[in-house]
Parts: structure tokens; sequence; C-alpha cells
């Protein structure tokens, strides 16, 4: 737990920024940017970037437990090892409920370059993209219950991808969707935030002209397009 380390009971984190963390030498570090082995982790509206781990989970390690991550970004984390270690971005033992959040441009050696799925995960309205591996291997290892996922798929079109590379995570990535991107008003309002709203405030939905119908409109990943 580079940055931090639960095995209480409930933990909630919300409109924070866990960056640049590092944990272990050798192949001891877990959850680069967050170690979870407890009951209860409720993350809204929180960056998880830049962080590095030499075990399973260079941004986020959910041991136990049911996590459920909500407009939020875990991107540019790294796992430096050369061994089998899986979850550039989650490695998830527990239950992993993802809504309206990004996993993109993390790294990891071998594989499950983004997510890194043992346990039970359920991805709504979310885009896993952009992540890497050293062998080339998908960026969700293992299987998982989707609707509306993105992953591997062309014409996301971030404002500012940074891919993180092997041994050195980044920070410097923006996740706003450019105007062209398909996940622009591809969501619907599954799982929706409480607030209506995306990661730095704005009202979710936003309808595009010619993108939707104009119902239940809203767009994948932890940022609602602003024209």
């Amino acid at each position: 737990g580079g940055g931090i380390y639960f095995t209480g009971s409930t933990l909630t984190i919300s409109g924070s920024t866990i960056n640049s963390n590092q944990t272990g030498i050798g192949n001891s570090g877990t959850g680069g940017g967050i170690y979870f082995n407890g009951t209860t982790l409720n993350m809204t509206k929180t960056n998880v970037r830049g962080n590095k781990s030499t075990n399973n989970g260079g941004g986020i390690n959910i041991a136990s437990g049911t996590a459920t991550i909500v407009n939020s970004i875990i991107a540019g984390n790294v796992i430096a090892n050369n061994d089998y270690k899986y979850g550039g971005g989650i490695a998830n033992s527990g239950t992993l409920n993802l809504y309206f959040s990004t996993i993109t441009d993390n790294y990891v050696i071998r594989t499950g370059g983004g997510l890194y799925a043992n346990g039970t995960e359920n991805i709504y309205n979310s885009i896993i993209y952009g992540n890497n591996t050293g062998n080339g291997t998908p960026e969700i290892l293992g299987s998982v219950n989707v609707l509306y996922l993105t992953e591997a798929g062309g014409g996301v079109a971030f404002v500012t991808p940074a891919p993180a590379t092997n041994g050195t995570p980044t920070t410097n990535g923006s996740y706003l969707l450019q105007s062209g991107s398909n996940c622009i008003d591809s969501g619907d309002a599954t799982n929706k935030p409480a607030g209506d709203d995306d990661i730095v405030g704005n009202t979710r939905p936003t309808d595009i002209g010619g993108k939707g119908d104009g119902v239940d409109d809203y767009d994948k990943g932890a940022y609602e397009y602003q024209p």
C-alpha cells in the first residue's frame, strides 16, 4: 500500500488524489496507490495515477471485500516486475463495482495491463482502454460481467493520452473526451452517480446533438463531454 494500506471495515475516499506513490522491493510490494483488505471501499471522484508496485495492483489491489468505484480515474500506474504479476491498473480478488470510471495507460510486464479480474467484477458505463503489457496480452485478465465497456477498441479519443512504460509511471494524461469520441452519448443510466455529475461536477447526462436520441445519453468514463 504505497499510498493507503487498509485492513479495517469501511473506507470512504471522495474528491481525492492518490498519485506518485511506490511500494515494494522485489516481490513484496502490492497496491502501489491503495492496498485494500477490508470489508467495504467506497471511492468517488478520485484520481489514482502514477503509482508503482512490484506485485499485483499497480494502482489498486483489492484483496477482499467489496469496492465500489464511481467517477474515478486509474491511469499511468505500473507494475515493475518481470515475474507473473497482474493488474497494472487494478487487481481484484474481491468484488469490484466499477461505474462511470476510466482505467487507461497503465502498464504491466506480463498480463492484465488494465484489470486483473480474479473475483467478481461488475463494470458499467466505464472505459478500460489503452493499457499496455510487455507481451501484448489483453488489457483484462479474467472474465467480467460487463455492460457498456470499451476495451481495446478504437475511437475513445482522449485529449492527451500518456501511457506508462516499464518502470516509468506517469500522471501527465488528460482523459477528457474529444468531440469525436465513441464514448459520448453511448452509455445509459445504469448505476448512475448519486449526484448526476462527473468527476469534476459536470452534469450527467449532457446530450450532444447528432450523437444520441436525447434520452439517457450518458457518456462512458469519468468525464461527461462538454461541448
